[in-house]
């Protein structure tokens, strides 16, 4: 978040309070959200993988945004591909 406020030219603080006024959430969990639904539409729309996928929408370890991606959409990124 240091380098966002820093390109920003504010304080980490303010960058969270007006992002949060923003979008009625705290900024993390708008990049979440952001990043899920850039998955869901790489999952629909392309023939890569879960894994290649994980990376392209920022996360290291496919797991991790399998897990993210279920708690968020309620069904594993796997059964979109497979549906």
């Amino acid at each position: 978040m240091a380098d966002l406020a820093a390109r920003f030219m504010m304080s980490e603080r303010n960058l969270m309070r007006l992002s949060k006024m923003a979008f009625g959430i705290p900024l993390h969990a708008q990049v979440i959200k952001i990043r899920m639904y850039y998955g869901v539409k790489y999952l629909l729309t392309t023939n890569k993988s879960v894994h290649e996928i994980a990376g392209l929408v920022g996360y290291k370890d496919p797991h991790y945004f399998s897990s993210a991606f279920k708690k968020c959409f309620g069904v594993s990124p796997k059964f979109l591909i497979q549906g």
